[in-house]
């Protein structure tokens, strides 16, 4: 039984990861904000398909229908269909973005119970581990997703910058779904909230400025972590051994 089926605990995050080299900086509080363009040209540019995407924060279209007419006759000359179409907008990938894991109540099996507390182990897949430690790295911080978030609303707000926040939606980008599709007719926030399903064990939580265009990272300081976040080696916390108890 998944603890997401406790109503309780249904949409819960329970702990935000963060894998990374940098950890001093991070429990420091020190936020490194890459904006969406880093993430593009590393794919494009190294073939990383996994930390670099090239379709971060664009408009995909699958199997559309073209028709190329003769500019002097009108005539139809040619008309097909294109695997795939994507576009952004160059204000869109110039906003700077930070991405942290978000532990789900879906990623959690009750292992045990008492009269307090159900007893959980994370239930990802021995491929599914090792493709993150792979991506991410070892070395990481669990975080109280609950005062992290305050933090975070409290430095940027103070700051003066708008931003967006939220979960992830990862999506067959082969299928032309059709709540993806409204949102780009709506040419809102939600832009930033999808990617393809080949993403999807990342698990994102993400935070986005949106009121903000740079070229350059930036680094965001919303203050020492250390009461929040607890060191961690991701190949100990993955090794089966690792247990969450949730009050009942």
């Amino acid at each position: 039984m998944k603890l997401s089926e406790v109503p309780k605990y249904k949409d819960n995050i329970i702990a935000f990861l963060k894998f990374t080299d940098y950890i001093d900086s991070l429990q420091e509080g020190n936020l490194y904000m890459n904006n969406f363009q880093y993430y593009i040209n590393r794919e494009k540019e190294t073939g990383d398909r996994g930390v670099g995407d090239k379709l971060e924060a664009s408009q995909v279209l699958s199997k559309v229908e073209f028709k190329m007419y003769n500019q002097d006759t009108g005539e139809l000359a040619f008309s097909g269909t294109s695997g795939s179409i994507n576009f952004h907008f160059d204000l869109d990938v110039k906003r700077p973005v930070f991405c942290i894991f978000a532990l789900h109540s879906d990623n959690l099996s009750i292992v045990d119970e008492n009269d307090e507390y159900y007893i959980a182990e994370m239930n990802f897949t021995e491929e599914e581990k090792e493709k993150m430690l792979k991506e991410f790295g070892e070395q990481m911080l669990i975080i109280n997703p609950k005062n992290f978030i305050e933090r975070v609303d409290k430095t940027l707000s103070g700051m003066g910058y708008n931003y967006v926040s939220g979960r992830v939606n990862y999506d067959d980008y082969s299928i032309n779904n059709s709540k993806r599709l409204e949102s780009y007719r709506k040419q809102d926030n939600e832009i930033f909230f999808w990617k393809d399903k080949f993403f999807e064990n990342q698990n994102e939580y993400r935070f986005v400025i949106t009121s903000l265009e740079t070229d350059e990272a930036i680094t965001v300081n919303i203050g020492d972590m250390s009461d929040i976040a607890t060191r961690f080696n991701a190949r100990e916390l993955f090794n089966g051994k690792f247990q969450i108890r949730m009050k009942k």
